[in-house]
């Protein structure tokens, strides 16, 4: 059978441990919750202003294709005046000028352009500058003969045609051009003056410089920042795999491209699966129809809410170890004074109405003790009472045959015990009897 103490102490472990197990099941809840809404949010934010920081230095090269262009329009009283080669010579000058200071203050180009359309002109006009990598600055080269190649060859001339067909401004997707031997993206525009086609106006961008932006995006150890597709079709950029990798054939992409394909717009994360790891991904789409993506092993994401889970679930289980302790200590002073009071009972029980503890508590022990005192106290006078009656002659007081039989065994004893002696001396009273 368990003891009061036994039993209190059970009661209070167990609430502190199941309070404890509540309260850190709900904390350990809470925080990761807050914990993964606040990793997310960084991944975005990382991707949101990478994406931002990109679109800028792709929106600075259409405001300058939209300025060329304009200009270039506006400069040209008609179409037929492209046939005039006195016009003509003094219109390129002007333009010449304007291609040169307009490409040189847009970040990231290396290539700026006007190409005049072969039948209007008398030998297919127009401006190309292009950068020198090994100074940085721009020098104006010939042409390309756009009759050497096919309009479908978009190595070569397709900057020229693609715009031409959609009859729209149009950003190309990253393709090596061989005129230049360089792996670019081009944002080309066409021209038209009265509803005829003039020519194109453009700029390239070097894909590498895009690629250094992308590289530096790390806000994690584990980042894999790359580039593919709006449609997640094909990768453009990626640390680990060529460009113009597909997606769609590769199984290492599947989850990605499904969750590209599914979070189709900005603001938005997705877990998945690659080499073996899983990756949160963030994504962020340009507007040259590509799209930004920032993957993060999960593992990482969630190791400062592992670790804060860690200390939390520390400091809890030291927490019920002081509280364990605290409860063992009240306990014991709760039921020390029962304990007493038990063992008094138990001298009671076995005779001895001599027994004594603490009657001071103030509380409902405190009263117990005192009742039990008082309960002894009156036991004991009864039991007095009871002696007195039981020795004794109630109408003389004098000590009546069981006492004198008792006293005459004890005097015995104590003879035999120390050599003692002693004498009896009795008196007989005449007539007693008529009076007891």
């Amino acid at each position: 059978m368990f003891s009061i103490k036994s039993k209190f102490i059970t009661l209070t472990l167990v609430s502190i441990l199941l309070c404890a197990a509540i309260i850190g099941s709900v904390s350990l809840w809470s925080i990761a919750k807050s914990q993964e809404k606040a990793s997310d949010r960084i991944l975005l934010l990382s991707c949101e202003n990478e994406g931002e920081r990109l679109n800028s230095l792709l929106k600075n090269m259409e405001n300058a294709v939209s300025i060329l262009s304009d200009a270039v329009i506006e400069g040209l009283p008609s179409e037929s005046k492209l046939n005039d080669l006195v016009f003509l010579q003094t219109y390129l000058d002007e333009m010449d000028t304007l291609v040169d200071n307009v490409g040189r203050n847009t970040e990231g180009v290396v290539a700026h352009y006007v190409r005049f359309a072969p039948e209007l002109t008398p030998y297919g006009a127009g401006v190309l500058y292009v950068r020198n990598f090994e100074d940085h600055r721009f020098s104006r080269v010939p042409l390309t003969d756009l009759s050497a190649f096919s309009p479908d060859d978009n190595e070569h001339v397709g900057w020229y045609y693609k715009p031409l067909n959609a009859k729209h401004a149009l950003w190309l997707e990253p393709y090596q051009n061989e005129n230049l031997d360089i792996y670019m993206i081009s944002y080309v525009k066409p021209l038209y003056k009265n509803d005829t086609f003039i020519g194109v106006a453009g700029m390239d961008i070097d894909f590498s410089l895009i690629e250094s932006y992308v590289k530096d995006i790390t806000p994690y150890k584990s980042t894999h920042s790359f580039m593919i597709s709006n449609d997640a079709s094909k990768v453009y950029f990626h640390p680990d795999f060529a460009a113009d990798t597909s997606l769609l054939d590769d199984e290492r992409f599947s989850d990605i491209v499904a969750k590209a394909l599914l979070l189709d717009g900005n603001g938005t994360t997705g877990e998945y699966y690659y080499m073996g790891s899983e990756r949160k991904a963030a994504f962020y789409s340009l507007i040259n129809d590509m799209r930004l993506v920032l993957s993060v092993e999960t593992d990482e994401i969630n190791s400062e809410r592992n670790a804060l889970q860690w200390i939390i679930i520390t400091i809890g289980i030291l927490i019920a170890l002081l509280f364990s302790v605290l409860a063992l200590i009240i306990t014991l002073r709760i039921t020390r004074p029962l304990r007493k009071l038990t063992e008094a009972a138990d001298e009671i029980y076995r005779g001895n109405l001599d027994v004594e503890f603490d009657t001071d508590g103030k509380d409902e022990v405190g009263i117990l003790a005192r009742t039990m005192a008082s309960t002894i106290s009156r036991l004991k006078e009864r039991f007095d009472i009871m002696e007195t009656e039981a020795a004794t002659d109630p109408l003389t007081g004098v000590k009546n045959r069981n006492e004198f039989e008792k006293t005459m065994e004890l005097l015995k004893e104590r003879m035999e015990a120390r050599d003692y002696s002693f004498a009896l001396l009795l008196f007989d009273l005449n007539n007693l009897k008529k009076i007891n």
